[in-house]
């Protein structure tokens, strides 16, 4: 089953089987439940990614300010 352009997932005849005997406001439900999880997640881990790139942002600040600490530090001793 061709889901989008270089994604697809294939299935054993008797899911698809299964699939075809089943009725459709079963189907509508779970595929409902499918694309409520498949939100979820994906709201998740864009807060991951976005909260990645903060971290990042603070691991750079941090290390400007260690710089700048050690320069300080040896203007300091310097007087």
């Amino acid at each position: 089953m061709q889901i989008y352009d270089g994604m697809s997932i294939t299935i054993s005849q008797q899911e698809a089987n299964l699939i075809t005997n089943s009725l459709l406001p079963s189907l509508m439900k779970a595929f409902a439940e499918y694309q409520s999880w498949a939100l979820v997640i994906g709201r998740h881990i864009g807060y991951k990614l976005e909260k990645l790139s903060h971290v990042k942002e603070l691991q750079a600040e941090v290390s400007s300010l260690k710089v700048e600490k050690e320069n300080v530090v040896f203007e300091v001793s310097d007087l």
